[in-house]
């Protein structure tokens, strides 16, 4: 069995000898790969008081899995560098000014909502009309989601009035 290891030198290949049972947890090089970006910006920012990192989607519908992706992979990277006691933003910007394009299936009050196509999804009404508009149910749901795995960034919404 083979480890690599980025190390600023390169890569290290780490080699489990055929007639040993297995490596300890011990022996395994725990480096994540978010570990190795939080030092990598460190490295090249070393006077840099605040890190801010950022990721955003499209509340076009139900979040997906590859939605999570683009919150959970920012959310490694931002642990890795409060791990190295760096002061941390975690910036999380909806594009909730996508333009409504299809009616999704699934989605009750199908007939309403394809009188909204091509508008702002903030300008959307809400098809299960529990929030203010068709972005905010989707935002809102995903926000409630994450939260209880600990992402908590903050928010931007796109439509929002600037102050």
């Amino acid at each position: 069995m083979k480890w690599l290891r980025k190390t600023r030198s390169g890569i290290e290949t780490f080699m489990a000898e055929s007639n040993k049972k297995s490596k300890s947890v011990e022996e395994i090089p725990n480096i994540h790969w978010a570990d190795h970006v939080a030092e990598e910006l460190i490295e090249k920012h070393p006077q840099k008081e605040k890190f801010v990192c950022a990721s955003g989607i499209s509340p076009s519908g139900v979040v997906h899995i590859g939605n999570f992706r683009e919150a959970i992979t920012v959310d490694f990277v931002v642990r890795a560098l409060l791990d190295r006691g760096k002061n941390v933003r975690f910036l999380y910007s909806w594009d909730d000014y996508d333009a409504f394009r299809k009616v999704p299936a699934n989605l009750p009050n199908n007939e309403a909502l394809e009188k909204n196509l091509r508008k702002p999804i903030s300008e959307v009404p809400d098809p299960f009309g529990q929030f203010p508009s068709y972005a905010a149910h989707f935002e809102k749901r995903f926000e409630a989601e994450i939260s209880q795995l600990g992402i908590k960034p903050d928010y931007i919404y796109q439509n929002a009035p600037l102050s």
